[in-house]
């Protein structure tokens, strides 16, 4: 009998940095290259195959989980995601306008398939230890947004300095190392988990519950954002705004706070082993916190406006670093193991609806973002009281 071997997701983890990288580096830089003088396209059109990339994407991630289950397997979606997305930038070089459309197809479809069976492979290799779930998503979402940073930046770079050639072939290359490292990886297959102990209606429950608050927390940021770049915009006076260079705006500025709080705060949070309620309930009250600091920020611009955004990205970056596991490894720890990648799949539709009508309804807001902001603030100090009521089990591990 052959010995169980622990499986290695390293190469997993690489391959999603090298993945995030390339697919956000040509997202960076799609519009400029397609308003250029070869593709002569008018910035409107431009923008409007872009914006398929994002219903692309959404919908292919939807699709993947229930392909990787039931259609080939989780590897080789995760190959063939990579391979349509290269096969889409070099579509891009060709300076066709309307091979765009093509492009726009094939890297969504790439990006999405690939994401959504990231999930399943690293989850059915963490099936035999399912106390460390959270640790693993922990790594997997820190290499995934330290790879967006990258990738925004290096991208942009490049095609600034040396054109689009150069920029393309860079992020085919960086994606053929990720379906490199995919394709060089073992097949190790693990034991039969456990019988799971919950019934089945509880679980249910578990998963709709964590997937609708974790999509609130997603859209209320999202408000939240929206009223600081209607802020950024308008020509504040704030002088946070003034301190950021121009490509450097608030967004990626939470990047970069967040990349360092899953560098430096998570693991040791994570050795206090603080339950997942306690992590998730927290991350609402500080990113409430961070919001009212925002809000405190518009209504008093003035000396205190640099230290109170700088505050609120903090808050907010530590926040997101508490949250960004807590889905997939509840969704791994409760779902079927053969039908992991349909269950990530499933859960996306809370998102989907409340994304949808978050969006319109927010329309009517952004001419007041203190409104905006306040609501924001209120919305997510509710959502933590939510969940420290609903799951009142304490919030630290004895």
């Amino acid at each position: 009998m052959t010995p169980y071997v622990k499986p290695n997701i390293s190469p997993y983890l690489f391959s999603s940095l090298f993945e995030r990288i390339g697919y956000y580096g040509i997202r960076s830089i799609f519009v400029i290259h397609l308003t250029n003088r070869e593709m002569d396209l008018v910035q409107d059109d431009a923008f409007a195959i872009y914006g398929w990339l994002a219903f692309i994407y959404f919908a292919a991630s939807f699709i993947g989980g229930f392909l990787g289950d039931h259609i080939w397997n989780y590897k080789k979606w995760l190959l063939a995601g990579v391979i349509l997305q290269v096969i889409g930038v070099v579509l891009l070089l060709v300076n066709i306008s309307y091979l765009a459309y093509l492009s726009v197809l094939l890297i969504g479809l790439g990006g999405g398939v690939y994401s959504t069976n990231l999930i399943a492979q690293i989850g059915k290799l963490r099936l035999d230890n399912k106390e460390n779930l959270y640790e693993t998503f922990n790594w997997v979402h820190l290499v995934t947004n330290l790879g967006v940073l990258i990738g925004s930046v290096l991208a942009g770079v490049v095609y600034s300095n040396m054109g689009s050639s150069p920029s393309f072939a860079l992020i085919c290359g960086i994606q053929l190392l990720s379906a490199f490292l995919i394709y060089n990886s073992k097949n190790v297959e693990n034991p039969e988990p456990e019988a799971q102990k919950e019934g089945r209606f509880k679980v249910v429950g578990v998963l709709i519950f964590i997937s609708v608050i974790v999509s609130c927390f997603w859209v209320v940021k999202g408000w939240s954002m929206a009223g600081v770049f209607h802020l950024q915009n308008s020509g504040s006076p704030v002088s946070f705004f003034e301190i950021l260079p121009p490509f450097f705006d608030y967004s990626t500025a939470s990047t970069v706070i967040l990349v360092l709080a899953m560098m430096f705060i998570i693991p040791v949070i994570t050795q206090r082993k603080f339950t997942k309620w306690g992590m998730l309930t927290g991350a609402f009250f500080m990113a409430a916190t961070s919001i009212f600091l925002i809000w405190v920020v518009i209504n008093n611009q003035n000396d205190i406006s640099t230290v109170g955004l700088s505050a609120s990205l903090l808050l907010i970056g530590i926040a997101e670093a508490l949250i960004n596991p807590v889905l997939h490894s509840f969704t791994i720890q409760f779902a079927h193991s053969k039908y992991l990648g349909s269950t990530i799949s499933l859960l996306m539709i809370p998102s989907m609806i409340l994304n949808k009508l978050a969006s319109g309804s927010l329309l009517g807001f952004l001419e007041d973002p203190k409104t905006v902001v306040l609501i924001c603030f209120l919305a997510m100090a509710l959502l933590g009281g939510i969940t420290m009521t609903v799951f009142n089990k304490g919030f630290y591990k004895e």
